[in-house]
């Protein structure tokens, strides 16, 4: 794949995301569900959908085959779906509950920086100049976003700042776990069984999934569409 490819599907996993966090916040003007309860439908509903195109595409065959001679490899797939795909859903759902999706999406927009920090601490060394003004602008930006420039109040909820953290320093995880993953397995296969984890983990705190047919109502199966179809089918595939 070219350089000017993988930008282009980058961006593209960039958008749908955060058309996404909108339709979320319309989603929780139409309904009375929680986030926890959205993240695990859109869970389970993904998950589905991954294991069709992993099917056509021939990735689930060969997924199974290699889980048969590999079985351990669950276990990372596991750890992949609970903390590199739930938790960054939920946390970035939390966020737009607890303010909005503006401002979580922009609070989010750090994990590059996080990203760089994390590689300086693993390889031993300070991040160069170019990275230190990324993380600067980065830190900057957050800063005039959450307090408006006046050091007394916060102009965002705390709580959405707080769970907007999370979600981006998660998704620094999400970002580098599953490269080795994704030499192992086909991508659709691999994003249908760590959905499916990620689902599942959630089943002690919310059954939403045996109700899932409440949530597609007049007013928001539209923004289901866009959750499901756009921001995580498409963007995760893109991604």
């Amino acid at each position: 794949m070219s350089h000017v490819s993988a930008v282009l599907l980058v961006l593209l996993a960039g958008t749908m995301w955060a058309a996404s966090g909108t339709a979320a916040q319309d989603f929780y003007a139409q309904s009375h569900h929680l986030p926890v309860e959205l993240t695990q439908v859109r869970l389970f509903l993904s998950s589905g959908l991954f294991f069709l195109l992993a099917w056509w595409s021939g990735g689930l065959q060969r997924g199974v085959r290699t889980l048969r001679h590999s079985p351990r490899l669950l276990l990372r797939m596991a750890v992949h779906g609970i903390l590199g795909i739930m938790i960054v859903q939920f946390s970035y759902f939390k966020g737009i509950a607890a303010g909005d999706a503006a401002a979580t999406t922009v609070i989010c927009s750090t994990s590059p920086a996080l990203m760089i920090l994390y590689l300086a601490a693993r390889h031993r060394r300070l991040p160069r100049m170019a990275e230190m003004l990324t993380v600067a602008a980065a830190v900057a930006g957050v800063f005039l976003l959450v307090t408006g420039g006046d050091l007394t109040r916060l102009s965002v909820p705390s709580d959405c700042v707080v769970w907007s953290l999370v979600s981006g320093a998660t998704f620094v995880f999400a970002m580098i776990y599953p490269v080795h993953l994704l030499r192992r397995f086909d991508r659709f296969f691999l994003l249908a069984v760590c959905m499916l984890f990620g689902g599942i983990a959630l089943l002690p705190v919310t059954q939403a999934i045996a109700d899932v047919g409440a949530f597609f109502t007049a007013q928001t199966w539209f923004d289901l569409f866009v959750i499901i179809g756009l921001g995580t089918v498409v963007a995760f595939f893109a991604f």
